[in-house]
């Protein structure tokens, strides 16, 4: 995939999630960030955040973040390992 294709999608479903996962659920970005795929229930709408204390707390999380993350792992080629790549296919970091 052409490395804008992948920035657009990340542009475009990172957002939502931000709003979403930070005014709801009073997740942090840095918890957000360290998100792998398989912290993702698509089923129960919600997601597995991990604090800086390692302690899990799971978090509900709407339709459209859900499509969000989808469509971004669509256009990414993200399908395991850390939701979130910076352009050279690592985790994002803070």
């Amino acid at each position: 995939m052409a490395e804008g294709n992948v920035l657009r999608a990340f542009r475009e479903s990172f957002g939502p999630l931000l709003y979403l996962g930070a005014a709801a659920n009073a997740s942090r970005l840095h918890e957000l960030v360290k998100l792998d795929v398989p912290d993702i229930n698509a089923l129960e709408e919600t997601l597995r955040v991990t604090d800086k204390m390692r302690k899990d707390r799971i978090c509900p999380v709407g339709g459209p973040a859900l499509r969000a993350i989808q469509h971004y792992r669509l256009a990414a080629g993200v399908h395991e390992g850390p939701l979130f790549l910076s352009k050279l296919r690592r985790r994002l970091t803070m």
